[in-house]
């Protein structure tokens, strides 16, 4: 996954610098999803520090989206 993350990551600059301002948004968010092993649902919750995977799984399927909604 390591791997994968990084070279989104160089992807993602690359079409930074050159010009092609619809790639990177779409990409980082892929980047986030590789580093963390997330589905796309998680990753907000995925921004509380010391959160494990399972446990922000358990979270959403118990309603909470938000990392304003666990505090």
């Amino acid at each position: 996954m390591e791997a994968a993350s990084q070279f989104a990551s160089m992807v993602s600059t690359f079409s930074d610098r050159l010009g092609w301002w619809f790639f990177p948004p779409l990409i980082d968010k892929m980047v986030v999803r590789l580093q963390r092993g997330v589905e796309p649902e998680i990753v907000p919750l995925m921004r509380i520090q010391g959160l494990s995977t399972f446990r922000a799984r358990v979270l959403y399927k118990k309603g909470y989206r938000t990392v304003l909604s666990v505090a």
